[in-house]
């Protein structure tokens, strides 16, 4: 006996009706997946454009937080000089320590909370955790150098991790980065140690090219008057200076000519030698000479390793 017309045509329209429903069910799954994939790599991506950021803001600070730890650093180490009319006894092992320690000579500075390597860490690590990301440096290295004779610099090489606290994004690689700090805002050492600091020069480049013309040494009088700075690969350069190493040749060696005037006049005895500073302030005393130009003082004296830098002629013997 068989099934009546309107059963089977019931079943077919349940049949259709389920699998109408499955499929709607189906693409409403397939629909919100898409979505909520969509969504998650847009979330991805704008957690990823977040570290990029971070990371490119922290490449752009670090060198201004490195150059106010220079220059603090350069002030307490002449500060010192000051105090205590001594050179300083290794600059990159100062600068170690009180980068690392926020100390010099293990007596703590204030004027280095804030700047000193601990300091910068935790600074970085509060900025992240404001936009969701966790920060850690590890194996950290410093340099102490110069690159030129009227710029010193102090380099951090470090191992930064970067991870977005919900896992989406993460950045591992090595920085490094410098503060530079221009010499000419300090005072030669040279000088505050041989004159008990009554006498300060700070390193201002000369700006004559040419001292002597056609006998007239008026540019050279206030090369000198002035305490001008000159480049010079004989001379020391501003670091050593620093360290007081006045027999060290440098690349980046730089020399200004002593003014004898000024030292009388704060009550310093005067020698008769070379005027150039290290050879001056230093037991070194090569043979040196009278000049014929006009317009230098009557007791102006240069070493003859120096006639040709200063274009000037010595007085037949």
């Amino acid at each position: 006996m068989g099934l009546k017309p309107s059963i089977v045509l019931k079943n077919k329209k349940g049949f259709l009706l389920t699998t109408l429903t499955l499929f709607i069910i189906f693409l409403f799954v397939l629909t919100y997946a898409i979505l909520l994939s969509k969504r998650d790599v847009r979330s991805e991506q704008e957690r990823v454009k977040s570290l990029n950021e971070f990371v490119f803001a922290m490449k752009q600070d670090l060198p201004r937080q490195l150059n106010i730890f220079t220059f603090r650093t350069l002030f307490l180490l002449e500060k010192r000089i000051i105090d205590t009319g001594s050179y300083v006894d290794n600059m990159t092992l100062r600068f170690e320590e009180a980068f690392f320690n926020g100390t010099l000579y293990d007596e703590p500075q204030s004027i280095l909370i804030g700047a000193s390597y601990n300091d910068i860490v935790q600074s970085l690590q509060e900025r992240g955790e404001l936009v969701g990301l966790n920060i850690t440096l590890s194996n950290p290295r410093v340099r102490l150098f110069q690159p030129n004779p009227w710029n010193v610099e102090f380099e951090l090489t470090a191992q930064m991790f970067i991870e977005d606290q919900g896992g989406l994004a993460r950045w591992n690689s090595s920085v490094t980065s410098s503060g530079k700090v221009a010499i000419e805002k300090f005072d030669d050492p040279i000088y505050l140690v041989n004159t008990n600091s009554l006498i300060a020069h700070k390193f201002v480049k000369t700006p004559y090219e040419v001292f002597v013309s056609n006998g007239d040494a008026s540019n050279l009088s206030d090369h000198l008057q002035n305490s001008y700075y000159v480049e010079s690969s004989s001379a020391p350069s501003f670091l050593d200076r620093f360290e007081g190493k006045l027999s060290n040749p440098s690349t980046l060696g730089i020399e200004s000519l002593v003014n004898l005037e000024e030292l009388s006049a704060q009550g310093i005895g005067v020698t008769e030698k070379s005027v150039v500073d290290y050879i001056y302030f230093s037991s070194n005393n090569p043979s040196f000479c009278a000049v014929q130009e006009s317009g230098l003082p009557s007791w102006f004296r240069i070493d003859t390793a120096h006639t040709s830098k200063y274009q000037v002629t010595c007085v037949p013997s």
